[in-house]
């Protein structure tokens, strides 16, 4: 099984008659899986910042004011 982009398109004659069509298939099977890799590694990035962001608050000691 593969994913494919088709193009449809109509053949006319000299009067606007429908004579034939024509199709365009490409096979973009390739593209939608860097695409769903690509999405992946932003979402491990997301993940990865967040976690950086909570490690960094629980090594941070917190700073109080006295009054």
């Amino acid at each position: 099984m593969y994913y494919e982009d088709t193009s449809i398109s109509s053949v006319k004659d000299d009067n606007g008659n429908i004579v034939n069509f024509i199709a365009v298939r490409r096979d973009v099977t390739k593209e939608l899986e860097m695409e769903r890799q690509l999405l992946q590694a932003q979402k491990l990035q997301s993940i990865g910042q967040l976690a950086a962001g909570v490690a960094y608050e629980i090594n941070t000691p917190m700073q109080f004011t006295r009054r």
